[in-house]
């Protein structure tokens, strides 16, 4: 199955929020990549933090997703065929 959670995190800062990212392994995806002068790095997270400061912080938005699976096999319980319960459940109080 697959699952999504949605997480914002509020940053001291733009350049924090980046050493964050880079520390979970984010990167330019290109093929031909090539590193960006500081000034524009800077220049980048400076606008970020005047376009989005709160006052918690800089915030990001990240989507965490959780795939799980499984294959069949033999030592697996068998499900029970469609009514053959003996059990009704009238009630789906928590």
């Amino acid at each position: 199955g697959i699952d999504m959670d949605t997480v914002t995190i509020h940053f001291s800062s733009a350049m924090e929020c980046m050493h964050a990212m880079q520390g979970m392994g984010e990167a330019n995806a290109l093929a031909q990549r090539r590193h960006l002068p500081r000034e524009t790095v800077l220049a980048a997270a400076a606008i970020y933090e005047a376009m989005h400061r709160v006052e918690e912080g800089v915030p990001a938005t990240f989507q965490v997703i959780y795939l799980s699976g499984w294959a069949p096999h033999e030592s697996q319980q068998k499900p029970k065929k469609p009514g053959s319960t003996s059990h009704v459940r009238t009630s789906l109080a928590c």
